[in-house]
């Protein structure tokens, strides 16, 4: 398994455009992932204007 940084991000689009950076979080267990996507969801349901994105950076 590779080791990874993984990120997540909710971030307002106005315009088709990323306009500001609303939350940021990450973690380098993947078990934490889901946790995470949930509580975006979460804070976030219902906001069009809202796209939650996430990434993984391999740190080895």
């Amino acid at each position: 398994m590779v080791a990874a940084l993984y990120s997540v991000s909710a971030v307002r689009i106005v315009n088709g455009m990323r306009s500001a950076l609303l939350r940021f979080d990450s973690t380098p267990d993947i078990q934490d992932v889901p946790d995470l996507l949930a509580a975006y969801a979460a804070a976030y349901e219902g906001q069009d204007d809202v796209l939650v994105d996430m990434s993984a950076t391999p740190t080895d």
